[in-house]
């Protein structure tokens, strides 16, 4: 079964989210955080337009886990669980 990357926004803090997975021992990244625009390896770079979108995307995205070892039982114990910790987010 293929499987594809799972970058989420999600509508409550995701480093709190983040945080609760971990005390699952469900390991997750902030994927495209801070969003090129505001780091500062880029600090000195132009920027060409509006970029409040990219900001606010990249404020809400959480990376979960996926990757090719991962069976149904590890992907259903992933969604179970941050459905829970959503729904007393």
């Amino acid at each position: 079964m293929p499987r594809s990357a799972c970058c989420l926004p999600v509508s409550s803090d995701p480093a709190l989210v983040a945080s609760r997975l971990a005390a699952e021992g469900i390991e997750t990244r902030r994927w495209y955080y801070p969003p090129l625009n505001l780091h500062p390896a880029f600090a000195d770079a132009g920027v060409a337009g509006n970029l409040e979108a990219t900001t606010s995307i990249s404020e809400r995205l959480l990376g979960l886990p996926f990757h090719l070892d991962m069976d149904s039982a590890d992907i259903g114990r992933v969604a179970e669980t941050l459905a829970r910790i959503l729904d007393h987010a």
